[in-house]
């Protein structure tokens, strides 16, 4: 079994489109197990958060870790 996780969004008439890069690995009427985790605002919110955070941590404040 292969996984693939990405993001998506259901469209208006409430399809959830693949990506193109996955679709081309897919052969018509293939199975496909799906799971879905929905988020809500706050785990977006907690998450984008944290990408914020590391995104300006630099190597050199490593020396801080060990304190």
């Amino acid at each position: 079994m292969e996984v693939y996780k990405f993001y998506g969004q259901m469209s208006e008439d409430g399809r959830l489109m693949l990506p193109d890069d996955l679709k081309g690995k897919l052969e018509p009427k293939s199975r496909i197990r799906i799971m879905l985790f929905l988020e809500d605002e706050e785990t977006l919110w907690k998450k984008g958060s944290a990408l914020k955070f590391f995104q300006g941590y630099a190597e050199e404040d490593r020396i801080y870790d060990d304190l």
